[in-house]
């Protein structure tokens, strides 16, 4: 297993597990964040966004569908649930910088 697609494991699990502290020590001091609502630049504020996330609901159910990639990007495919209401089905694309952290997100919903 490459340490990209080991880093989105613990990005993933960090998120379904509500652990900010965990995910926020994953993320590029410059990390990037794009989804289908909001465009997002630094760690400060991609974790604000997450936390607001976390904030929105309380229950998150994250089922990996497929994940593919190398040390320099990894793609995967979630089915995402809140509050156990009906899935949504995410496609993120992770990108890493020179450490090993995840310097951008790109979610696409679909």
């Amino acid at each position: 297993m490459t340490r990209g697609i080991v880093t989105v494991h613990e990005y993933l699990d960090a998120f379904s597990n509500r652990d900010i502290l965990r995910l926020s020590s994953l993320l590029s001091p410059d990390v990037m964040l794009r989804d289908w609502e909001q465009f997002e630049q630094g760690k400060a504020n991609v974790v604000a966004a997450t936390a607001r996330i976390f904030d929105s609901c309380s229950i998150i159910t994250l089922n990996l569908v497929n994940l593919v990639g190398n040390e320099i990007v990894v793609i995967a495919e979630i089915a995402v649930s809140f509050d156990n209401k009906k899935s949504i089905h995410i496609v993120d694309v992770y990108e890493f910088d020179d450490d090993g952290n995840i310097a951008s997100i790109r979610a696409f919903k679909g």
